[in-house]
């Protein structure tokens, strides 16, 4: 949806809705509801057959947590507080679990696809000059390298070396790096996120100059450190995750971070995060997740061509969507626990949860 064109009403997304209530204009910011739902989705197919209890509060009561921390450092955000009744609060105001973030809105402007590639001719020609906007990429910081990164895969088929990522040698599942790799990946290329090396065209797709984007690396360099902090008070490492931004006279930091669909993290051998989903669907679903590569190479209508084919998801199984569900909310229990004292939901602790996915063979190790 180009920015000018954004109306008032409900957006569904994959795992959250967007509920403009003030669209943004040319210079001005708009108002809206982040709202999280119990959906989720993986390999870029949009939502999954199945809802998932507590990741809908998971999801938006752990972004608060970063987003107000970052404010609080002066870094700039798209976050304006948690909604509950009505009213906006922040996290030590809510007096139960709230599943609705108020935020502001930018403009969002898409490349046209022209002869089957992407055109990002518009950001080229206005680079420097944009303002108010998201710029089309992703960020991916990593700050080690636990089973299911796709470091792996990228230095398995020479897209990478050992040196490109600080190291010496080829790394294992659970080798820290020595010291954190920001990568940057498109948004909205249907046919999935391409990683993007060359500074040339980073400035050239995001439509940022090199003084503006060395201001945007800062402000991601600082969310890492803050998500990193955070989950580290919960005694849960921060391995990886997905960083979005946007542009209003500087940098700032939208979407979403520090949760277990953006972000991945360890609790000693066991990982927490969506990366168990995943790994799940690669092994309880091997055909279906197989076909996903092959189909995405007919461009962006491959999910439409997957089922015009007869090939669609399976449904979880309970004992891992109950058991997957309770990692979001213990989650989110000890973060919130240790950063505003208190715990909004029901559940076993998050080593009760690990040991259970163990036992029935649910559990994603660090190490393999």
């Amino acid at each position: 949806m180009d920015g000018d064109k954004m109306k008032s009403g409900i957006y569904e997304g994959s795992s959250k809705n967007l509920l403009v209530i003030n669209p943004p204009m040319k210079n001005e910011m708009g108002l809206g509801w982040m709202i999280g739902t119990n959906y989720y989705s993986v390999k870029d197919w949009g939502r999954m057959p199945d809802k998932v209890n507590y990741r809908n509060y998971s999801n938006m009561l752990l972004g608060a947590v970063v987003f107000e921390a970052l404010e609080e450092k002066g870094y700039f955000t798209h976050y304006e507080g948690m909604v509950e009744d009505g009213e906006v609060k922040r996290l030590r105001e809510l007096e139960g679990p709230s599943n609705i973030m108020q935020v502001k809105l930018v403009n969002v402007y898409k490349p046209d696809f022209v002869n089957g590639k992407y055109d990002y001719s518009f950001f080229k020609q206005n680079q420097g000059r944009l303002n108010n906007y998201l710029p089309p990429l992703e960020c991916i910081y990593r700050d080690a390298l636990p089973l299911g990164s796709s470091v792996f895969e990228k230095l398995a088929d020479g897209r990478l070396v050992p040196a490109d990522i600080g190291l010496d040698e080829m790394p294992k599942p659970g080798t820290v790096l020595p010291k954190p790799i920001y990568d940057f990946t498109t948004k909205f290329e249907e046919t999935g996120d391409r990683m993007v090396r060359s500074r040339d065209e980073l400035l050239t797709i995001s439509g940022l100059n090199e003084d503006q984007f060395q201001q945007l690396e800062t402000v991601l360099n600082e969310a890492n450190k803050e998500i990193t902090r955070i989950w580290k008070l919960a005694d849960i490492v921060d391995y990886d995750g997905k960083l979005e931004f946007i542009w209003n006279n500087g940098p700032g930091i939208g979407d979403n971070l520090g949760t277990l669909d953006e972000s991945r993290g360890g609790r000693g051998k066991f990982q927490v995060s969506k990366e168990p989903a995943r790994q799940y669907h690669n092994k309880e679903d091997a055909e279906w997740a197989k076909m996903i590569s092959k189909y995405k190479n007919n461009g962006p209508d491959w999910r439409e061509d997957m089922r015009s084919d007869g090939l669609f998801p399976k449904k979880l199984k309970p004992d891992f969507n109950r058991l997957w569900g309770w990692m979001y909310g213990a989650v989110c229990n000890e973060v919130l626990d240790k950063v505003i004292g208190r715990k909004f939901f029901d559940l076993p602790s998050l080593n009760d949860v690990l040991k259970e996915m163990e036992e029935l063979g649910f559990a994603l190790y660090v190490t393999g």
